[in-house]
């Protein structure tokens, strides 16, 4: 900051940046090896393990497939699930933030001035949450506002405040490299990811309510008088403020549900 010509104008700026990257190891349920299979086992008595022999559908097929083979066994009580493994995964959530400011003081004459402020607020972020799908995370803000004051006399002075902000929030999936998509959607909505999910596993594909979007827009005009009179003063104005809010935030969902006998829990989904 410094000054544009002496005794009359003054800037001043300003910028942060900060990019994190943050490595998590994130574990999905998901159907062991022989489940894929189609071998479904479950306890017996005395210790023993049976094991029934289903037919997986070949509409069924890609949907089993979509599921990452398990990296290691789903363990209750360190006891291990016949029909489910877990997939585990190290990702990073990256954070790129940067923050702008920007103000300017203007001096016309001893009893008038004016002063513009502008700051940017951008922060972006992707995070790799579900099995297939990550979530990339948009927020932007930008804050602009203008005053000018007047002094009428060493008694009354005069304050004029106009001000714009706009907030601008947005999520929307992105398939992670690599992964198997079979479907990006069940309906005819093509702005996301559609899922689906079967008991007991972890659900295949997006957020069910992305993409979503919030828009907030305020608008603000201040009139300040301020009369002193000796040891008090007196103060009054008028204050207007309009504010929006525009949102949007989808709904939709493709649901498997774990189904058959007790015995046999996957047997009516294995085979269609």
């Amino acid at each position: 900051g410094g000054p544009v010509k002496r005794d009359k104008m003054f800037y001043f700026a300003g910028f942060e940046a900060l990019r994190e990257s943050l490595g998590e190891t994130t574990t999905f349920n998901v159907p062991n090896d022989t489940a894929r299979q189609g071998i479904i086992r479950t306890a017996g008595a005395n210790g023993a393990i049976n094991s029934t022999n289903v037919a997986i559908a070949p509409a069924v097929r890609p949907y089993l497939e979509a599921f990452p083979r398990a990296t290691s066994p789903l363990l209750t009580n360190g006891v291990a699930d016949l029909n489910v493994g877990q997939y585990s995964v190290g990702r990073n959530q990256v954070t790129p933030h940067t923050f702008w400011v920007g103000k300017l003081d203007h001096r016309f004459s001893d009893n008038d001035s004016i002063a513009l402020r502008y700051a940017r607020d951008k922060t972006d972020q992707t995070n790799p949450v579900t099995l297939v799908t990550g979530e990339f995370h948009k927020n932007f803000s930008n804050f602009g506002n203008i005053e000018y004051v007047h002094i009428f006399s060493p008694l009354l002075i005069s304050k004029f405040m106009a001000a714009i902000n706009r907030t601008d929030i947005g999520i929307i999936d992105y398939a992670l490299p690599g992964a198997n998509i079979v479907s990006k959607t069940y309906t005819d909505f093509t702005d996301g990811f559609g899922n689906f999910s079967v008991t007991g596993l972890s659900a295949v594909g997006g957020n069910t309510t992305n993409p979503k979007r919030n828009v907030q827009n305020d608008f603000q005009l201040k009139e300040d008088l301020t009369y002193a009179m000796g040891a008090h003063a007196l103060k009054f104005g008028i204050h207007f403020d309009r504010f929006q809010l525009n949102q949007r935030s989808e709904a939709r969902g493709f649901v498997v549900r774990r189904a058959g006998a007790a015995a046999v829990p996957w047997c009516r989904w294995w085979s269609g």
